[in-house]
């Protein structure tokens, strides 16, 4: 399968700095915790799976799959997270440029849920 980037990070909303770096050995869970997405084909048609996992266990902690790519897609699965894990202020959320990290109501829940 050829390789195709899926990140729209060619947008106008505001955009994190990275502050992770390349460091992703961490001393402790609930630390950092990254986000992604993933395109699925299927014989009929293309499925999204967004993914948040605690970078210290590689463990997913919250997922969202859905037929049709949305923006709260990422809310979802943050919110999944959230309802599997007791957390603290100060976790980082590490994740590409694109559009459904970057809007407004995302940025949003993460800053209500005390992640930098």
């Amino acid at each position: 399968m050829k390789y195709r980037n899926t990140t729209n990070s060619d947008h106008q909303k505001e955009k994190s700095q990275n502050i992770l770096g390349r460091e992703f050995n961490r001393q402790r869970a609930n630390e950092v915790w990254t986000g992604d997405i993933a395109y699925i084909s299927t014989e009929d048609s293309w499925l999204y799976l967004a993914d948040v996992i605690d970078i210290y266990s590689r463990k997913v902690v919250g997922l969202q799959m859905v037929q049709s790519l949305s923006t709260d897609l990422v809310e979802k699965a943050l919110e999944n997270a959230l309802m599997d894990r007791k957390v603290e202020s100060g976790i980082i959320f590490h994740s590409d440029q694109g559009i459904q990290y970057a809007i407004e109501s995302f940025r949003k829940m993460l800053s209500d849920n005390g992640f930098i």
